[in-house]
């Protein structure tokens, strides 16, 4: 993962799909972070009670730390890092899902901005298509959305 033009500064960013489905279960994103991030991934489990149920860290040479969250329910996974590093992370957790999965989205965790995360999305491509949520009209005819 290369994330070299990002900055320092972190942003919480949700991936789910609108409609509620399932994305992954904590041991398919867990499996697939050891196989993409090896040592330098860290696996914690969440407090009792909380709505996640497993934490993990991402420490790459040279780059802030990453957090990836993963829901209980399925249906959400949280990612904490620089612009950049949310919008790698977007990417990648969607090329974990089937081709044919619901529709996928990333959205900040203030809900100023999400992207589609169509099957075979670039990081670049997801900040690029970011919606901002400040202009008139981001939402018509997404029923999804509302």
């Amino acid at each position: 993962m290369s994330t070299s033009t990002s900055t320092s500064t972190s942003t919480t960013w949700i991936v789910a799909s609108p409609t509620g489905a399932a994305l992954m279960t904590a041991e398919q994103l867990i499996e697939a972070a050891h196989r993409q991030f090896g040592e330098a991934l860290r696996v914690q489990r969440s407090r009792r009670g909380w709505e996640t149920d497993y934490h993990l860290y991402v420490t790459l040479p040279g780059e802030p730390e990453i957090e990836i969250a993963h829901f209980a329910d399925n249906q959400m996974v949280g990612i904490a890092g620089t612009e950049m590093q949310n919008a790698w992370l977007s990417a990648w957790i969607r090329s974990l899902l089937p081709k044919g999965a619901p529709r996928v989205i990333a959205g900040d965790r203030e809900w100023r901005g999400h992207a589609e995360l169509p099957y075979g999305i670039s990081p670049q491509r997801v900040l690029a298509e970011w919606v901002d949520h400040s202009a008139p009209g981001w939402d018509a005819n997404d029923p999804d959305l509302r």
